[in-house]
C-alpha cells in the first residue's frame, strides 16, 4: 500500500534535518480523510463496521514495520 508523502511530510524544511517540533509531530495522531480514489477506502467501503477495526490494525502494523525498516536503513547509512 502506498501512502501519499505530502500527507505525512513536515511543513518545515526537511533538508535541515529533524527538528524538535518535527519529532513531536510524529507522535501526534494524524487525521486523513479518505476519498474514493484511495486504495484503503476501496478496501473498507463495503465492509461491515466490525470488520474495519482488524483491517485498519493490520494496515497500521504494516506501516509501522515499514517505518522501522526505513529508520534502521537510514541509521545504518549515516552512522
Amino acid at each position: 500500500m502506498k501512502l501519499p508523502a505530502e500527507k505525512f511530510a513536515p511543513s518545515s524544511d526537511a533538508s535541515a534535518g529533524p527538528t524538535t517540533s518535527a519529532v513531536a509531530d510524529l507522535s501526534e495522531p494524524k487525521k486523513i480523510i479518505l476519498n474514493s480514489s484511495e486504495e484503503l477506502f476501496a478496501e473498507l467501503r463495503d465492509r461491515n463496521f466490525h470488520a474495519v477495526g482488524p483491517i485498519l490494525s493490520k494496515k497500521a502494523k504494516l506501516i509501522s514495520a515499514e517505518f522501522d525498516v526505513n529508520t534502521y536503513v537510514f541509521l545504518v547509512q549515516f552512522c
